[in-house]
């Protein structure tokens, strides 16, 4: 091999390949201001052999590989381009060369392959971009302040998409520096961070060559490209914080010509509001996470503004100077335009080489370099550069469940507004509890100002999430469902004729309370069920009306008070019995109107008490006693014959005729024989029914690291079997446990498909077994 590339205007260098085993022959690099770079080289190796059979590249030693292509021009200018091989194409081979083609990228292209989901909580954009740029060499030059979202979401797209479109809506740009064998990503939102192009900084601007000897590289061509663009941008938004807000700002453009005021563009939502809650984590107040609201509005406003008016005077231009590197600036100098003689910051450029001398002829190449660029000015009064927002946001298509999570121990987690904490069935990092997601707004049936219907999901419940406007930044729970853990209250499709709403006693369980509507033909009926207190409240009157009979069981006290009448209709028998003691105590007056006979039994004595006692009878009043004892001062019997009076003078008998027969009265009182109450039916029970169970949760054991149970002392044969069932005997796969054996050698795994595990190999003895992810009142041994 006798070809090398000394001397010649490309140089190309791997760590991985003997130096000039690959030469380059043409060379392509396209660069762009917040782009990823893309090289196309063309590739030579000199065969030693004769034939035809091309030399066999070990791929292994390419792709992923790092490369560095360096342009040295004969004016000692010099640009180096580094990047990995992800593309190389082995072509056909000639008598002395086999040819190759293969494409060279920024490391940071890896990220552009993967795709996932994930949520970022309470961090700010930059933050969130070194995580996701965590491993690959990116630097930061971030002057303005950014307060952090309260939620952000990557789903189903690739780390460089996600961070390429945090990046276009905060206004930060990208480019890439490049040395020796190595280059970096630097993000910046200042225009200071636009540095001076690598090994020349100034550069003429020359229509005729130069008739100096030597080579010297000029900008060639310029023209300046004027466009109408809108006289301003305008936004609103929407935080349900700020009900009464819009949070409209407008920002006109540096550029106001022909009234292209008139040429607004508006949008809705302005995408500010959402990433802001004035509830923290664990739902108290928090003040400060919203104050960053309405600085964030404007500053969007005006980043939107600059992303048209960088694009009112574009420079584009075509020079023989291979130090332009977009990112970086330059400046011109000696235009004739001297408006022109000034800073400007290369937006785009495109390298286009070819290799001199050449391998194949040997000869010099004409206009071997040349490159087409755009740019813009740089310097005070001009516009920032700032990327178009090019990068689609992903739209959730329809909805999702997710199932409701919070702290340990808890049952319900909510704070003022009713919201929620969700664990989503595609993330792989929350841990199902109270840090899983944002907190998440609950659709109701009604919702007024301090009115409407209110129903909480509870932790363990599933749930249907909607996003507002496909937005995976913007949840909203729309119902929950039902699932095996989950079970409806009363069993389907058997009982499919109920309608219930009931709810689980708090915390633990055990009880509940019921509306419940039975809608069987002939079997109707509407059931109540208060675990404890029911407290019925109205204002003006209340009307019942039972169609048959009315059943009502007290099992301790009843106290009614009627503050006026009381007016009271049995159209048939009245049944009552007090099984002790009764007290009634009467204002005013006591009537009574009996159309039968009135009876009155009484085991012991009966006590009356007035000022006057009197008793008419139209046909008789008959008084039965072995002994009767009347005691006042005055006793008169009176009739129509005459009358006896007994007082303290004595005894008068006055009458036409007094009789006395020592043989007594010829006729009795009438015996007494009141008949006793009939004793009243008892009332039938209330219907009943059965408190629900508590939810199983298992935690997300994605990230966990599991001891493998297979390493124990082959010598030992002793063994423990697990069986994991739920309570329908079904069995329950992929939830952790831990077994402690007897010499406190701790085993720990998933349970299979069958929910089933085997740990081998143990001593004899005791050993001890838990489920850490679920709760101890979860499981039971069998």
């Amino acid at each position: 091999m006798t070809t090398t590339q000394d001397g010649r205007l490309l140089r190309f260098e791997m760590k991985t390949l003997d130096k000039d085993f690959l030469l380059v022959d043409t060379f392509k690099a396209e660069e762009r201001l917040s782009g990823l770079y893309q090289y196309e080289i063309e590739l030579l190796h000199e065969e030693d052999d004769e034939g035809n059979k091309a030399t066999d590249v070990d791929i292994t030693l390419i792709l992923g590989q790092e490369a560095t292509i360096t342009i040295e021009q004969e004016d000692g200018t010099t640009r180096i381009f580094n990047g990995i091989f992800n593309s190389f194409v082995k072509r056909n081979r000639t008598t002395r060369f086999s040819y190759y083609n293969a494409t060279v990228v920024p490391k940071i292209w890896y990220l552009t392959q993967n795709r996932q989901s994930r949520i970022f909580q309470h961090k700010s954009v930059e933050e969130i971009l070194e995580e996701v740029f965590e491993g690959f060499r990116v630097s930061f030059e971030i002057q303005g302040e950014y307060e952090r979202r309260n939620y952000c979401v990557q789903y189903r797209e690739s780390d460089f998409d996600f961070a390429s479109r945090l990046m276009e809506e905060e206004g930060f740009y990208y480019y890439f520096e490049h040395k020796d064998n190595s280059h970096k990503m630097v993000v910046a939102d200042t225009p200071q961070s636009h540095l001076d192009n690598p090994s020349k900084s100034e550069i003429d601007y020359q229509v005729e060559l130069s008739e100096k000897e030597g080579f010297v590289s000029y900008v060639r061509d310029l023209e300046i490209d004027f466009t109408l663009n809108p006289g301003g941008v305008s936004f609103r938004d929407r935080n349900f914080q700020l009900p009464n807000y819009t949070l409209e700002t407008v920002q006109p453009s540096l550029y106001q010509i022909n009234n292209n005021k008139s040429m607004q563009v508006y949008d809705f939502p302005g995408g500010y509001a959402r990433k802001y809650d004035g509830i923290d984590r664990m739902g108290g107040s928090n003040e400060a996470g919203m104050k960053g609201l309405f600085p964030d509005r404007d500053r969007t406003a005006e980043i939107a503004m600059e992303v048209f008016d960088v694009k009112h005077e574009v420079l584009r231009g075509t020079s023989d100077c291979c130090a332009f590197t977009s990112g970086y600036r330059f400046k011109l100098q000696r235009h004739p335009n001297k408006e022109l003689n000034r800073y400007n910051v290369v937006r785009s450029v495109v390298h286009m080489v070819r290799q001199t001398p050449a391998y194949i002829s040997g000869d010099d190449v004409e206009n071997a370099y040349v490159n087409h660029f755009t740019c813009i000015a740089h310097g005070a009064g001009k516009p920032q550069f700032r990327p178009e927002r090019i990068t689609p946001k992903p739209i959730v298509q329809g909805s999702q469940i997710a199932t409701v999570v919070g702290p340990s121990g808890e049952e319900i987690f909510t704070d003022k507004y009713g919201r929620v904490k969700v664990q989503f069935p595609w993330d792989r990092q929350g841990q199902v509890d109270e840090n899983s997601s944002c907190w998440i707004r609950v659709s109701q049936s009604w919702a007024g100002n301090g009115w409407g219907s209110m129903f909480i999901p509870r932790i363990g419940m599933e749930v249907i999430v909607d996003f507002l406007e496909g937005d995976p930044d913007q949840p909203i729970i729309n119902g929950c469902v039902y699932n095996p853990d989950m079970v409806p209250p009363y069993t389907l499709p058997d009982e499919k004729t109920k309608s219930t709403i009931k709810t689980d006693s708090t915390k633990g369980g055990g009880g509940f309370n019921e509306i419940r509507f039975e809608d069987k033909k002939d079997e109707e009926q509407v059931f109540v069920h208060g675990q404890k207190d029911i407290d019925v409240r109205n204002l003006n009157d209340r009307r019942e009306w039972v169609g048959n009979d009315h059943h009502f069981i007290v099992t301790n006290d009843r106290r009614d008070k009627v503050r006026r009448d009381e007016h009271r209709i049995v159209e048939r028998h009245q049944h009552e019995k007090v099984d002790k003691d009764r007290h009634t105590a009467i204002g005013g007056a006591d009537n009574h109107s009996v159309g039968g006979t009135y009876s009155l039994t009484a085991s012991d004595d009966v006590l009356v008490k007035t000022s006057a006692f009197k008793v008419a009878g139209s046909v008789g009043v008959a008084l039965e006693a072995p002994f009767a004892v009347i005691d006042a001062d005055e006793i008169c019997l009176r009739s129509t014959g005459g009358f006896i009076r007994i007082d303290g003078s004595g005894v008068s008998i006055v009458g036409n005729q007094v009789k006395i027969n020592s043989g007594g009265a010829n006729f009795g009182a009438s015996p007494a024989n009141p008949a006793g109450p009939a004793p009243p039916k008892e009332p039938d029970k209330a219907d009943d029914a059965q408190p629900g169970s508590k939810p199983k949760l298992l935690k997300n054991s994605n990230n966990r690291k599991e001891k493998t149970h297979r390493d124990g002392d082959p010598t030992k044969t002793s063994w423990i079997k697990i069986k994991l069932v739920d309570e329908a005997g079904n069995p329950v796969p992929g939830v952790y446990y831990k077994v402690t054996a007897p010499d406190g050698r701790v085993a720990s795994g998933s349970t299979n498909v069958d929910g089933k595990a085997e740990v081998k190999n143990i001593d004899p003895g005791s050993a001890k077994i838990t489920f850490p992810d679920l709760d101890k009142d979860a499981w039971e041994e069998g």
